[in-house]
């Protein structure tokens, strides 16, 4: 190994491949940048900058189960693992990834995607980020189907179910909110009706036809009814608009606590409540920025833990320069 470098030296590698490392407690991989992010389970994923260009460097931000500094994480981590043997993390069934894609809508000749890729975990609390207009809803929709035409490749284990809420999605007007929680339930999530009603603030809804309710309430019926469904991502594009802050606040809390082995993506404008709740962080940036996505880490924030306040201020700040 070269003098000076850290014991996990990745070469560079062609743009939207991955290489990586899996251990028994955590995942360490590589972009095409030469910054690497790991993953550690138990525990939270955290972006770090080890490796950039081939130099030695430590973490940007650290969010590990060691809870130790900057300096002993890595020292922690050099010491208690072997030099790994490289795996294709880009085709890791723990992601869902898109490698490459470039995509233009017809009659425009400016391309929303031009070689971009990323890499989201099919387990936690994650958000795709940024301005309107830079795509967001339109990779969601390459995601899940809903477009086609588009070059590069989006790799998905098999038996991945992907659900999509969105804001003011239209909802059947024939019957109640409770006949149709009721019949649309998954028999494994009938339990957890009465819990959703109660946190979601749903009762004074479940005799109501879905024509009678507000935007807010038709907003986390609709939400509710995706949870109560089998999947094992959900896609939340404003789900949770026109619903007021505290109320947000339980409800994602609680589909954390309940859902802990399911994946969400969550689209929100709302970057106080994106860097709160939520552990990797896509940013899809403003056009003629290059990389197009970076990925940032949030607070991952969970009933059970304080806020810290700092911690919040600077992960914001950094979401704000990246996009």
């Amino acid at each position: 190994m070269p003098s000076g470098m850290g014991p996990f030296f990745f070469p560079r590698l062609p743009d939207g491949v991955y290489w990586g490392a899996i251990f028994p407690d955590m995942i360490i991989e590589q972009g095409s940048s030469g910054h690497l992010s790991v993953t550690a389970y138990p525990g939270r994923a955290f972006p770090g900058n080890i490796l950039s260009g081939g130099a030695y460097t430590t973490f940007q931000k650290v969010k590990h189960p060691l809870d130790a500094s900057r300096e002993s994480t890595c020292s922690r981590i050099y010491r208690n693992h072997q030099p790994p043997f490289p795996y294709p993390l880009h085709r890791s069934p723990m992601f869902l990834n898109c490698v490459n894609i470039s995509f233009s809508y017809p009659l425009s000749d400016t391309p929303v995607f031009k070689e971009m890729s990323c890499r989201i975990p099919t387990r936690g609390f994650h958000a795709l980020f940024g301005p309107s207009g830079v795509g967001k809803t339109t990779l969601i929709h390459l995601i899940t189907g809903r477009l086609n035409g588009y070059s590069g490749e989006i790799l998905r284990p098999p038996e991945l179910t992907i659900l999509y809420s969105h804001n003011l999605e239209r909802l059947p007007g024939w019957s109640t909110v409770g006949d149709h929680l009721g019949e649309i339930a998954n028999p494994s999530q009938r339990s957890l009706i009465p819990e959703l009603v109660s946190v979601f603030g749903l009762s004074p809804c479940m005799d109501k036809r879905f024509s009678a309710l507000s935007l807010g309430q038709k907003n986390r019926v609709n939400l509710a009814r995706y949870l109560l469904q089998d999947f094992q991502i959900l896609i939340m594009d404003e789900s949770l608009a026109n619903v007021d802050e505290g109320t947000r606040d339980r409800i994602i809390l609680k589909i954390k606590e309940l859902f802990p082995s399911r994946g969400f993506i969550y689209i929100s404008h709302n970057l106080s409540e994106v860097v709160r709740f939520c552990d990797r962080i896509l940013v899809l940036r403003k056009p003629g920025r290059s990389p197009q996505l970076l990925t940032a880490g949030g607070m991952d924030f969970r009933e059970a833990e304080e806020e810290d306040r700092a911690g919040l201020t600077n992960a914001m700040l950094e979401i704000m320069h990246a996009s």
